[in-house]
């Protein structure tokens, strides 16, 4: 093996350019950040980057939650960002980061809106009166009628008590849900209601004059919709992969600057210099503790050599 040189350099600057300098020389490969020794306290990261440190790191998170959810890999080319600064790169990750949020939430609360008209109108509606057919509601012309998501275990019970009220309840199943379907006068409304209360129950009402074509045209409106939106912010995330994942590598190079800081960093400060105080205490007691031991040391040694007396008998504690 060679013999080589090695070189310790000791950099001293205000905690705030540290990151600066990480940064800038960190890429060189000629520097190499010690370890702190763990006797010596954690610097604290300046007050002016620990706020934004934190919402650079939500950004990250947030976009790489996103991207795997609608599993979008990385881009075939690097997006290319130039700063010079530590701050100009916590800048822009927070700027070009909040904008691609902002977008992404227009999107997914576009999606959300359309996807819970169809969830609601699928999932009660439409499939329950598709199973009970449209002559039933044809004929609803003096009644109300309540959709009412159940447990299969509770609907006996739950016929008796609306029978009290001149309701007709028929069991229905669609797909893995369970539904009562009551039928009943309307001077009936108020007491059905307390008696869903009891259940802890709501029910979706379905008037006598519902149009089940038209509902059902406004199902496959709705599905068009959702398919297409989701389609559009698939393409859109696919379209700005590159800075999104330019985001989370540059999130990830903070983290590793940061984690240098925190490993390598020496303050010097109050906090340092009261804690090589109290090692230089803790040393010089135990310097005491072993000057008094070769005093002991000697003392017994001689009593012992002018007695003639060898290790190996009583002791006394």
């Amino acid at each position: 093996m060679p013999i080589v040189r090695l070189i310790e350099y000791k950099i001293a600057l205000p905690s705030e350019y540290a990151f600066d300098l990480l940064m800038n020389i960190g890429n060189t490969g000629y520097f190499m950040p010690i370890t702190r020794p763990g006797i010596i306290p954690a610097p604290k990261v300046p007050g002016k980057y620990s706020e934004r440190i934190r919402r650079v790191e939500d950004i990250s998170r947030e976009l790489g939650r996103i991207l795997a959810q609608y599993s979008i890999p990385p881009p075939p080319t690097t997006h290319e960002v130039k700063v010079g600064l530590f701050d100009e790169l916590v800048e822009y990750i927070i700027e070009d980061g909040d904008d691609l949020l902002t977008r992404i939430r227009q999107y997914l609360g576009s999606i959300e809106g359309v996807r819970i008209e169809y969830n609601k109108l699928r999932g009660g509606l439409v499939d329950v009166l598709t199973s009970v057919g449209g002559v039933v509601v044809e004929k609803l012309r003096h009644f109300l009628v309540d959709i009412v998501p159940i447990g299969e275990e509770d609907f006996n019970e739950f016929k008796e008590a609306v029978a009290n009220y001149n309701a007709e309840t028929l069991p229905i199943r669609v797909q893995d849900r369970f539904y009562s379907l009551v039928i009943y006068p309307e001077w009936a409304r108020q007491g059905l209601l307390s008696t869903y209360k009891l259940f802890n129950v709501n029910p979706l009402e379905v008037s006598g004059s519902i149009d089940l074509s038209a509902m059902k045209g406004r199902l496959a409106e709705l599905e068009g919709r959702l398919t297409k939106l989701e389609q559009d912010f698939r393409d859109f995330l696919t379209k700005v992969s590159d800075r999104a994942y330019a985001i989370i590598d540059l999130s990830d190079s903070i983290t590793n600057i940061v984690r240098q800081y925190m490993d390598s960093a020496i303050p010097e400060g109050k906090d340092v210099g009261d804690r090589l105080v109290q090692i230089i205490n803790s040393i010089n007691g135990t310097k005491s503790r072993i000057r008094e031991l070769e005093v002991v040391h000697e003392v017994l040694g001689g009593y012992m050599k002018r007695n003639g007396i060898t290790l190996g008998g009583d002791s006394v504690g």
